[in-house]
């Protein structure tokens, strides 16, 4: 009565003979057991069109990394990296166009 992927789902079946329906079928009770799984939102990243990069790009991510190497080396390594990461983003949502989508039709 069920497809293949749900028949572990059941616990527990029984008919009720007596119960009034007015027919001559019986009706059937069934104990389902589901584990519903929780879909994680997965969150894009961020596509930028770089095919016409800038000047002004360029000069604000070069002055930038200028300034975030004068004090390299009080700083640790992972603090470096999320300082460069932080440089390109901030930049480029300031500079540049997000990427669109061309998705195809379905047929």
């Amino acid at each position: 009565m069920i497809e293949k992927r749900w028949a572990s789902a059941i616990q527990d079946v029984t008919t009720k003979p007596k119960a009034d329906c007015d027919t001559d079928h019986e009706l059937l009770v069934a104990t389902l057991k589901i584990k519903l799984k929780i879909k994680k939102a997965t969150v894009k990243p961020i596509r930028y069109d770089v095919k016409d990069i800038g000047e002004d790009f360029t000069i604000e991510t070069r002055n930038r990394f200028k300034t975030l190497l004068m004090d390299i080396e009080e700083k640790e390594p992972n603090e470096i990296a999320n300082a460069a990461k932080n440089i390109i983003n901030e930049t480029a949502a300031k500079h540049l166009k997000k990427r669109s989508s061309k998705k195809q039709p379905w047929m």
